[in-house]
């Protein structure tokens, strides 16, 4: 990778998507709509970083009713922590 800093509009995969084993419901798969990323690329190592931001309200897993329930007080805390 060459040196200098790139938004993850650069990337050709997306970021956000996540998996999570659940004990009564199995797998349940997901995403994060509004995520963004910035790499530093650097040939000195201790300047090279990953600088990622997910806003947790954007959570996604296609049923409207577990998605409210991963942003409410329990799980993430959407309303106290949308970054």
């Amino acid at each position: 990778m060459p040196r200098g800093r790139f938004p993850t509009g650069r990337f050709r995969r997306p970021i956000g998507y996540f998996s999570a084993w659940h004990h009564v419901v199995g797998t349940v798969r997901g995403r994060f709509d509004k995520v963004t990323a910035t790499v530093t690329a650097s040939p000195d190592p201790a300047a090279c970083a990953v600088d990622v931001t997910i806003a947790t309200y954007s959570i996604s897993t296609q049923k409207a009713a577990r998605d409210d329930d991963l942003r409410g007080p329990i799980s993430l805390m959407s309303l106290d922590f949308p970054l």
